[in-house]
């Protein structure tokens, strides 16, 4: 009888881990549809997306230590890493938490949090918003802000609240700041300037 208990049990849990194993499979099968592949802890596809651990659940992808790169029209390749995130499949929308940093060859920025907005395919930025001691250096400039928006198919950067640019010996605030990356032309509301001379 004993046999028999245990038998019935191995046959219980063989099955059950068959419906888990199958389960999963088909989950990473959807999951690759929208993303391409899992790859020993990464996400492979035009967007690589790294993370210590990733949690998922339906179209939620969490994630800790996140590290991110995504190709961004005009401004090339963007490496974005942050202590958690949040990936909306169905929306393509990554929402970034604690010490985000984004890197690309024309511009650094450190953010408290983030939102990453991706086209319909997912495979492009179409805007990246950024929240909470806004930090950016672009060139020789370096940006203390409120709020700040990174737009890759206008090769705009959008920086609002209180706004403040350092370059050299000149030193600007204003409500509402707008970089032309193509062009280098700064567009600046209610300028307030101050120029220091070096000694």
């Amino acid at each position: 009888m004993r046999k028999v208990i245990v038998f019935a049990g191995l046959l219980l849990f063989s099955y059950s881990l068959f419906k888990i194993i199958s389960a999963s499979l088909k989950f990473e099968k959807n999951f690759q549809s929208q993303i391409i592949k899992i790859v020993e802890g990464s996400v492979k596809s035009k967007i690589i997306f790294d993370a210590k651990k990733i949690f998922i659940s339906g179209n939620i992808a969490s994630a800790d230590e996140t590290n991110i790169t995504l190709p961004a029209e005009n401004i090339g390749e963007l490496k974005i890493s942050a202590q958690k995130s949040v990936y909306n499949l169905k929306k393509n929308i990554i929402e970034l938490y604690g010490s985000v940093k984004v890197k690309g060859e024309k511009l650094y920025a450190e953010v408290e949090r983030a939102k990453v907005i991706l086209n319909e395919n997912g495979k492009k930025i179409t805007k990246i918003e950024g929240k909470g001691n806004v930090f950016i250096r672009y060139e020789e400039k370096e940006i203390n802000s409120e709020t700040v928006e990174i737009i890759p198919e206008k090769n705009e950067i959008i920086l609002k609240g209180e706004t403040e640019i350092k370059s050299g010996n000149l030193k600007v605030k204003g409500e509402l700041v707008k970089i032309n990356l193509k062009t280098n032309n700064v567009e600046i509301e209610k300028p307030d300037a101050l120029i220091r001379n070096k000694r």
